[in-house]
């Protein structure tokens, strides 16, 4: 039940204590380490972590350590204050970001690789912001046989779904192969062609840079920032296009 308190940067160690005093009540360290299975060197630095969120109260009773757990509402406060401390933080980056600008445009890479889940965000939403300085059409060659996998087809169609809102065309080229397979409703936010040609799979293409996508182990992304190459490839997308059919 607790398990949730990982994606707030608790340990293992802080979730199996708070989750044995929860359970205990008011206790010594002794009880807390035998219920947790933490031994006890480790236990009392981990109540300190505790203690400094604001989760468990500490007592002295007759020389003994006391640890009690505080009201679980206490993790509702800790998220608005972390909320808060986020807020802050983006406030000075904000501030910070003309500099970085500067820094970045000065040591861009021609090429870069992402990786996972995180990177192909990462990556979506760099592709959103330059597309809406611009022509707002997303212009991608489908991904074969990675497109049938259901992690593949539930992150595109949340892309899908963004885009939409961000007003961008998504235009698809297909090979005629897949076809069979495609369902409409999984392809109803986008429009979609299909050639005989054989094409560069899984491609974004825009006047700016061309990206490689596969799904084939760990998610990767390479991408390739070039004006020369991004125009040249979406020269070679919009003439596939004109000659493909719905």
């Amino acid at each position: 039940m607790l398990e949730i308190l990982k994606e707030l940067d608790f340990t293992q160690g802080e979730i199996k204590v708070y989750e044995a005093l929860l359970e205990l009540g008011e206790t010594t360290i002794g009880p807390i380490s035998k219920k947790s299975g933490i031994t006890p060197s480790k236990t009392y630095p981990i109540l300190e972590k505790l203690l400094k969120k604001g989760l468990i109260a500490k007592v002295r009773k007759d020389k003994t350590l006391f640890f009690a757990p505080n009201n679980p509402e206490r993790i509702l406060t800790y998220l608005d204050e972390k909320r808060h401390e986020i807020e802050n933080k983006k406030i000075q980056i904000k501030k910070e970001l003309p500099r970085l600008k500067m820094l970045h445009k000065e040591i861009a890479p021609d090429a870069r690789v992402l990786q996972g889940i995180g990177g192909l965000k990462t990556f979506y939403e760099e592709q959103n912001r330059l597309l809406l300085k611009g022509k707002k059409v997303f212009k991608v060659f489908s991904f074969e046989d990675e497109w049938k996998r259901e992690e593949v087809k539930r992150f595109i169609q949340k892309q899908d779904i963004i885009r939409k809102e961000l007003g961008i065309e998504v235009r698809v080229i297909a090979n005629e192969k897949i076809k069979k397979y495609i369902k409409k409703e999984e392809y109803k936010l986008v429009n979609i062609r299909f050639t005989k040609q054989n094409i560069p799979v899984g491609t974004v293409v825009s006047e700016k840079q061309i990206a490689l996508m596969t799904w084939k182990q760990m998610p990767l992304v390479i991408i390739i920032d070039s004006k020369e190459i991004g125009e040249a490839y979406e020269r070679f997308f919009d003439d596939i296009w004109k000659q493909s059919k719905k």
